[in-house]
């Protein structure tokens, strides 16, 4: 298991990793529990998709990061195949010879670190005959 949050002597909760937990608070012979949460610092929506060729997906990208922060996300694909704008916009390549996948990232600006991935199928043609 790991710490998801730090109380100092003084009280003050500081976030160490993204989870679940909750903080214990005792007082007088009581005790309280405090649910706390630390999201993830980026989640991308949808986290998958299939597409025929020259099909297209929107990909959003949310970053929990401290307001003074970079929010920029910068986007990629492996392997390059398709093509995506720097707003998250997917587009499949316009002949798909046979089925894959490709990976589409979001890294924080403020963190390139800190990613997230969702991932593409790209069907043929004879698979997006019956769609």
């Amino acid at each position: 298991m790991h710490e998801i949050a730090k109380v100092d002597d003084n009280g003050e909760v500081t976030a160490v990793a993204p989870g679940r937990t909750s903080i214990t608070i005792r007082y007088v012979g009581a005790t309280i529990q405090v649910p706390a949460e630390v999201p993830q610092p980026v989640w991308i929506v949808p986290s998958a998709a299939a597409l025929c060729a020259s099909g297209s997906e929107q990909f959003y990208a949310h970053i929990a990061m401290p307001p003074e922060a970079d929010r920029s996300v910068t986007w990629s694909l492996t392997p390059r195949l398709g093509s995506i704008d720097s707003k998250g916009l997917y587009t499949a390549p316009y002949s798909i010879p046979s089925s894959q996948r490709v990976t589409v990232t979001a890294a924080s600006g403020a963190d390139p670190t800190k990613t997230v991935s969702a991932t593409v199928r790209l069907l043929t043609r004879a698979a997006c005959g019956s769609r």
